[in-house]
């Protein structure tokens, strides 16, 4: 199911990921990756069902929750919900990179700009080279803010890669 997923098979790896659930249900891990397969099909109602069983389990789940909140975010939906699962993700692991990312995006979609654009910057340079998702969104927001040059640095590192990233650095306006 990894390698599936990996490949881009989100189908085969649901399939999967399903039947091994079918015969050991209390299997999280393979739960919570079944997640990520389930958000990557867009089938949010099925993914919103498995994290819950995951956080009724054990509701200090760090990457469920995070999943969670990035999810309702990128939907924009229940943002004060968004808001409290990547307050206790980041309790748990407040160093993660991807947890800070998803508490700016978070913060970006509720109208926060200026703590979302704090929090994004505080993520190394590196990570941020590494990880077109999160260059795009320090993009967005710098895009929001209207600090344009600072919007082509980080869209011109993820837009090879990301769409949305694509689509807003069409939208810069020529360099000076």
């Amino acid at each position: 199911a990894l390698a599936l997923n990996e490949r881009k098979a989100y189908k085969k790896a649901a399939r999967v990921l399903e039947k091994l659930l079918e015969t050991n249900s209390t299997y999280d891990e393979a739960r919570l990756q079944y997640a990520f397969t389930l958000e990557s099909l867009k089938k949010y109602k099925q993914m919103d069902s498995q994290l819950e069983i995951l956080l009724e389990r054990n509701p200090n789940n760090a990457p469920a929750l995070n999943l969670y909140a990035y999810s309702l975010a990128q939907r924009g939906l229940r943002l004060d919900d968004a808001s409290e699962y990547i307050a206790r993700a980041l309790a748990v692991n407040p160093d993660d990179n991807s947890f800070i990312d998803t508490q700016a995006w978070v913060y970006f979609k509720q109208g926060n700009l200026q703590d979302a654009a704090e929090l994004l910057r505080s993520i190394p340079l590196e990570t941020l080279q590494a990880n077109a998702e999160i260059a795009y969104h320090l993009g967005a927001v710098l895009f929001e803010l209207g600090d344009m040059d600072g919007a082509r640095r980080y869209l011109e590192m993820s837009y090879k890669e990301n769409k949305e990233a694509e689509k807003l650095y069409r939208k810069l306006p020529p360099a000076k």
